[in-house]
């Protein structure tokens, strides 16, 4: 199984090898919580995924800094309209696997809404006067988000056999 982890391509750092994007830390709620943390093991690939792309990469250790890395192929980036756009390699997993997977997706889709509520608040609070602007961008990543659980209650439901 080739699972997909979610990440922010923002980390990415370069080094004489080539790009690598963080995964998470050693210890962290976010490797802890991962429930594909024994397939993170060097060497293994994976793919990377952020709302707007998805790259397969292979997955490394750094044990002096005690962090997950993961080295992307830039060649099989694939754009996309939302994170349901990559779900479909889902599709013909095992029913448990496919599962524990749509689990943690809807999980990374919890902490955006959550995000984007505490983004709401902070916004109502700090400065109102531009609470328009801000909220429609605000409410666009919630309709999106919204959408990809859609998506993934559907793969949820859908009976391979």
């Amino acid at each position: 199984m080739t699972v997909r982890i979610f990440v922010d391509f923002n980390r990415t750092t370069s080094d004489e090898q080539g790009d690598r994007v963080f995964v998470g830390k050693e210890g962290t709620w976010q490797v802890e919580s991962f429930p594909f943390k024994p397939h993170l093991a060097p060497g293994k690939t994976i793919y990377l995924f952020d709302g707007e792309l998805q790259v397969k990469a292979i997955v490394e250790f750094d044990a002096v800094n005690r962090s997950w890395y993961a080295r992307p192929d830039w060649s099989t980036r694939r754009d996309l309209e939302s994170r349901a756009d990559g779900l479909q390699h889902y599709a013909d997993m095992p029913a448990e696997d496919r599962l524990v997977a749509l689990r943690y997706e809807t999980g990374v889709l919890l902490k955006v809404i959550q995000g984007y509520a505490d983004l709401f608040a902070r916004i109502g609070r700090d400065s109102p006067e531009s609470l328009p602007k801000d909220f429609m961008r605000s409410v666009g990543g919630l309709t999106k988000a919204a959408n990809d659980v859609r998506a993934i209650i559907d793969l949820l439901t859908t009976d391979n056999g």
